[in-house]
């Protein structure tokens, strides 16, 4: 522990004035001790706090697997995990918990966060066990978006990005109706996107980039009503147009479609994204032109549509959003890339722009910023 109010833990001081604890009427409900340079296991005893309503161990140096244990805190609503080195199935038990709102579980894998133990020696959390005679650490597995999802009905957050997660997600998922966010990227899911997805109207970030989905974006994405955040990059294999629904989407902030077989062509309906930050959509199969209805985004800051077929002339109105929006926080490097450089100045490029800031060659994929 770093400083004296930490060495109240196995004192005899009461346990409800150890750091880090949380207590109601004399009982223990919150045990708080993320960023606490803590090593070792989860000890299977914490079953034993049992009106617990919060357990955050975030960022710290725990490896093995979580307790099946933890299935009998009936109480428990938040669960933070995050940035450790844990690995194994995730238990069973652990969907029994129908308390839960809040699950974070993310970043298990190839987290590089290291701690001191009390001999001096590392705990490196990359490896297994954070030892590195080990291999690399590949996180938590098992069917965590399985059938067993539905019974988290009070579920508000899950974050389970970079583990080793697989499967289908469930059509269960749409029973989910308290949930705000969904983040699983980087993961070894299967499948598509189930069409009950679209039940969740409360949900505002879906963010499953790189997990090897595959197939069409649900036509009805659009009853997402309070989405801000959709991020489906790097599938590989996720395919189709655009649902003309996805552009009732008013309060969309980040769309990122990144790297994957979408086709087609980009609507006019665009410019109903008002609010729309961030728009990637390079490395897919879109066709026809960049409409000038873009222009009406006026807070689009980041724009990519590199590698795609997307040709013609960048329209004045979507240029005149670089001179506003389209630049980074130090005002040096501008987040506006197209297919707007011919191999060796040769050729005509694939699409005129005046006004990117990164051009690519559409044949060679050789990218070089203009500025």
């Amino acid at each position: 522990f770093i400083d004296e109010e930490k060495y109240t833990w196995l004192s005899g001081v009461d346990e409800c004035d150890w750091y880090g604890v949380t207590c109601l009427e004399g009982v223990v409900i919150g045990l708080e001790l993320g960023r606490n340079n803590l090593v070792g296991e989860i000890p299977p005893e914490i079953a034993g706090l049992e009106y617990l309503k919060i357990l955050s161990l975030h960022q710290n140096c725990i490896y093995g697997t979580i307790p099946s244990e933890l299935g009998a805190l009936s109480h428990l609503e938040q669960l933070d995990l995050y940035k450790n080195g844990l690995s194994g199935m995730i238990p069973n038990d652990l969907f029994e918990v129908t308390s839960l709102m809040q699950i974070n579980v993310a970043y298990q894998y190839w987290n590089t966060h290291n701690c001191t133990r009390s001999d001096g020696t590392i705990a490196e959390m990359q490896y297994a066990r954070a030892d590195p005679v080990n291999d690399y650490n590949d996180g938590l597995k098992g069917e965590i978006f399985g059938d067993n999802i539905a019974k988290l009905r009070n579920l508000r957050q899950i974050r389970v990005d970079d583990n080793s997660f697989y499967g289908e997600i469930a059509p269960a998922i749409g029973n989910l109706r308290q949930l705000v966010i969904l983040s699983g990227g980087n993961n070894l899911f299967s499948g598509t996107l189930p069409n009950e997805l679209t039940r969740l109207t409360t949900l505002q970030e879906l963010v499953l980039g790189q997990s090897h989905l595959s197939g069409p974006i649900p036509d009805k994405i659009g009853e997402l009503e309070s989405l801000a955040v959709l991020f489906l990059w790097d599938n590989k294999e996720m395919n189709g147009t655009i649902p003309d629904s996805l552009y009732n989407l008013t309060k969309l902030e980040m769309l990122n479609l990144g790297e994957n077989q979408f086709n087609g062509t980009i609507s006019t309906s665009i410019g109903n994204l008002e609010h729309l930050e961030t728009l990637i959509l390079g490395g897919n199969h879109f066709t026809g032109t960049l409409p000038s209805e873009l222009g009406r985004c006026h807070e689009l800051s980041i724009l990519q549509i590199e590698d795609t077929g997307i040709g013609g002339i960048v329209p004045p109105e979507v240029c005149q959003l670089r001179h506003k929006n389209l630049v980074s926080v130090n005002e040096f490097v501008e987040y506006f890339t197209a297919d707007c450089r011919s191999d060796n100045e040769s050729e005509f490029p694939f699409i005129k722009c005046d006004c990117c800031y990164t051009c690519c060659d559409h044949n060679s994929k050789v990218c070089i910023n203009r500025n």
